[in-house]
């Protein structure tokens, strides 16, 4: 008589996030959506879309200012921190505003 179950197969994947990598245990079922598409199953673990996660691991997890230039473009102005956690990125990416733009001055890497 044995009191602990019989291991499951358990595969490992490394998923790229701002300064790095996460590694995550995955079930034989989720190994097979990883596989069919690492990127989107990512975007879906971090809670982002597919764009949302590749500018976030581009971007090193810093959000960018939302103020458009004279031309139109997007201003390319970091607003608060890098490396922030996904959710935290999602908030601030695109809806805040640099110095520059009537922001307030970065404050380093703050978790709200």
């Amino acid at each position: 008589m044995t009191r602990n179950p019989q291991a499951e197969p358990v595969w490992l994947a490394y998923v790229a996030v701002p300064g790095g990598s996460n590694k995550l245990l995955l079930s034989p079922d989720e190994a097979a959506l990883y596989n069919a598409d690492p990127d989107g199953y990512a975007a879906e673990y971090f809670k982002l879309s597919k764009l949302e996660y590749h500018q976030w691991v581009e971007l090193d997890g810093a959000p960018l200012c939302g103020h458009r230039t004279k031309s139109g473009d997007l201003c390319r102005n970091i607003t608060d921190g890098s490396q922030l956690d996904a959710r935290v990125w999602q908030k601030r990416h695109r809806k805040l505003f640099c110095v520059a733009h009537g922001g307030e001055p970065a404050s380093g890497n703050r978790r709200a």
